[in-house]
């Protein structure tokens, strides 16, 4: 009777370490296919879905035959070429709608530049950054009067900014005597600009880039009032959804082969990006170039 009770438990116990053995491999296999499924299904796929915003110059459409091109467009394809993935650019968004596209799965990532901040990081994840953008006021030529940022602080000064972006965000929250309107997220910056040279608002809160081009075309319009200091600076970046780190290690590192080995540097000449600034380089790196 004793052997039977000892063969009893002895059993029991195979059963209950069997189990947990058999748990622990189970969760562990989840957890892998949770972190891997995105980039497993990426390389199965052996394309990236990537959405974008129409952002000149990063990113222009041409409305006859709706093909796109820019900065980021080149950046996304070299970005492919390094990990041997096509683009496919599936679906056009705007500012305030690209998050909820990136968190049910129609897209992985957008790949136009973005800038990072925290109210976006509480939703979706990114890249390291690869260059920076400044923000500044951007005022008619003629207006003597709109100098500095104090200048643009004062109440009622008439700002407009694109709705759902940063810039609107810091002119709501930073200039809270100021008139704000906005113009639609899918408006292009050149209404933001008319609308400034026609006189309707004060100034306009664009990135340095998107102004250079426009200056580019209408010399003497427009100026900026706070040249001495931008207004804000941010980190661009892609967006990419949350928990998926083997994607995001993929697009890190090619990401930092075209900043280390000087395309990025190519990219921007060929484009013409004034007020875009690559990300610091390490200084025996900044020496030999000299």
């Amino acid at each position: 009777m004793k052997y039977h009770i000892v063969k009893y438990i002895c059993l029991l116990t195979a059963i209950v370490v069997g189990l947990a053995f058999s748990g622990m491999f189970h969760v562990n296999a989840e957890a892998k296919q949770a972190d891997d499924s995105r980039m497993e299904t990426i390389l199965a796929r052996g394309s990236l879905r990537c959405a974008y915003v129409v952002y000149p110059p990063f990113i222009t459409k041409n409305t006859a035959s709706g093909k796109i091109s820019g900065f980021a467009v080149d950046l996304a394809e070299s970005i492919g070429a390094k990990l041997n993935l096509k683009i496919d650019w599936v679906e056009e968004v705007g500012w305030a709608t690209m998050i909820e596209g990136i968190r049910t799965g129609r897209y992985d990532a957008v790949c136009t530049n973005i800038w990072q901040n925290a109210n976006r990081a509480k939703f979706v994840s990114f890249t390291e950054p690869f260059g920076w953008s400044t923000v500044h006021a951007w005022v008619k030529r003629d207006r003597a009067d709109l100098a500095s940022r104090a200048d643009i602080e004062r109440a009622g000064t008439r700002i407009m900014a694109q709705e759902g972006t940063s810039e609107e965000r810091m002119a709501r929250t930073q200039f809270t005597g100021a008139k704000i309107t906005t113009l639609p997220e899918l408006a292009s910056y050149t209404d933001l600009f008319m609308n400034l040279t026609s006189g309707k608002v004060d100034t306009v809160f664009v990135e340095s880039a998107v102004a250079q081009q426009f200056m580019a075309n209408n010399p003497g319009s427009i100026r900026a009032a706070t040249a001495g200091a931008p207004l804000m600076t941010f980190a661009n970046v892609l967006l990419l959804p949350q928990g998926e780190p083997a994607l995001k290690m993929a697009l890190d590192t090619a990401l930092q082969e075209i900043v280390n080995g000087g395309e990025l540097s190519l990219l921007m000449k060929k484009h013409k990006l004034g007020g875009f600034f690559e990300p610091a380089r390490p200084a025996y790196m900044a020496q030999s170039t000299r």
